[in-house]
């Protein structure tokens, strides 16, 4: 619609006292089609009825028409798909909440203790290699620089030794991240912390819920969606660490 046609038309829409729909997209950006790949958008209607004015707001793809049976039309009222967004997420958050208590129940219990422990041993034992072979590098050069090693032997040497360095932190970031989450208060990363932590009891739908929980929805008809959401992989994480409880806790019921 060209700027003059829009503005006749919410003059005549003013004029015959018609209230305009300004229903905000939740999903602008979010909702995808799965046959065209293309954003679906929210078309809003507006009608005249005896007692007042009537609004009606769809998530459609408009592409539908073009594509004809490669594309089958897609037509979902506004209220219907956010309800439904709206419990997916409060849905996240409930498996968030319940992880990291398992989680915290799970970090209580002697074997994990035990196990965390084992892990601070062998952070020490590591981040005391790392230093020395830091160590060997600094006193290499000032060996070459000495005149003791040659250029060729100083270089092969420092190759080992960097190698080597290399291997052990990424091993030590390896250690850190696996001890982390043996503390009672783990629940994964700082961000995703904040952001399950603010939502807490959500219960109505905004457009900066939707952003922080979830990438995109992709709608294959008026029931079937796949949703990809922002926190997948630290929250499966996070899951992973708590199903050790089942095993922990047999254990200790069996003995």
């Amino acid at each position: 619609m060209s700027i003059k046609k829009k503005a006749y038309h919410d003059s005549h829409s003013k004029d015959k006292g018609v209230e305009k729909n300004t229903k905000e997209d939740m999903l602008q950006g979010i909702l995808y089609c799965a046959h065209c790949g293309n954003k679906m958008n929210l078309y809003r209607k507006t009608v005249k009825l005896v007692g007042g004015v009537g609004h009606y707001s769809t998530y459609v793809c408009r592409r539908s028409a073009t594509y004809g049976d490669a594309d089958p039309k897609k037509n979902i009222k506004a209220e219907k798909m956010e309800a439904f967004v709206l419990e997916l997420i409060k849905t996240h958050i409930a498996v968030y909440v319940e992880s990291k208590e398992r989680l915290k129940a799970l970090n209580r219990m002697p074997k994990a203790v035990s196990e965390k422990s084992e892990l601070d041993k062998r952070l020490v034992e590591l981040q005391s290699r790392y230093d020395k072979v830091a160590d060997f590098i600094k006193n290499l050069y000032e060996d070459f620089a000495d005149g003791v090693f040659s250029e060729d032997e100083y270089l092969e040497m420092k190759a080992g030794y960097v190698a080597e360095q290399e291997a052990l932190s990424e091993e030590i970031v390896s250690a850190r991240m696996k001890a982390s989450t043996y503390e009672t208060s783990y629940s994964g990363s700082t961000d995703m912390q904040e952001a399950f932590s603010k939502y807490l009891g959500v219960s109505e739908l905004s457009r900066e819920l939707v952003l922080t929980f979830i990438k995109k929805i992709t709608c294959y008809d008026n029931d079937r969606f796949e949703v990809k959401y922002t926190f997948t992989d630290e929250l499966a994480k996070l899951m992973f660490s708590a199903g050790r409880l089942r095993a922990e806790v047999f254990h200790h019921s069996a003995g």
